[in-house]
């Protein structure tokens, strides 16, 4: 097989590193889901007990019940604060890591055959075993090829960046190669 030259286009590096972001959100979710649903039925039963009780019976309970829901509360605004500030700092790492790869203009090819997967540019090449990976990823239009490790340093190509044949025979080989990555659904 030739060497194959790879479009990236600013779009298509956003769309991608968005499809990445979105992954790790997933994974936030289910590590969090717990917390959400005992969230919801503290502030119901909260809400329960200070609706429906009469104001002058379960005093203690009803006291205790808030100082301990206020504290759930402000916990819970913590976190909703820490992911208000992640969501920003990935959005601030799109937008350097995108200038940052269209800034070095660079030339990058792409080989792959049965054995290994081969990437290379101007200045360096870089042959990847397969077992190097841990699993893959696809959307309607890229492959994403996942290392052992970070889900950020993934592999991902699109049929626009190496042809729509090449993505298909890409597809084939990582298909037999890899087991498709599983989304944390639960903790």
């Amino acid at each position: 097989m030739e060497l194959i030259l790879i479009n990236r286009t600013k779009n298509d590096l956003i769309r991608k590193l968005n499809f990445l972001k979105r992954i790790d959100y997933s994974h936030d979710f289910a590590n969090h889901r717990s917390f959400i649903i005992t969230f919801i039925v503290v502030t119901v039963f909260e809400t329960s007990l200070i609706l429906f009780t009469p104001s002058n019976s379960l005093i203690t309970l009803k006291a205790v019940s808030i100082m301990l829901a206020t504290l759930f509360w402000v916990f819970s605004l913590i976190i909703a604060v820490s992911y208000l500030v992640k969501l920003y700092k990935r959005n601030i790492w799109i937008k350097k890591t995108v200038t940052a790869i269209l800034k070095k203009n660079a030339k990058n090819y792409l080989l792959f055959d049965e054995e290994q997967l081969t990437y290379s540019s101007d200045d360096y090449k870089s042959e990847i075993k397969w077992t190097y990976f841990s699993a893959y990823l696809e959307d309607t239009i890229s492959i994403y090829i996942f290392p052992q490790g970070s889900v950020f340093s993934c592999h991902s190509f699109s049929a626009f960046e190496i042809g729509q044949d090449n993505l298909q025979q890409l597809k084939q080989i990582v298909r037999t190669k890899l087991p498709m990555l599983k989304i944390k659904k639960d903790k």
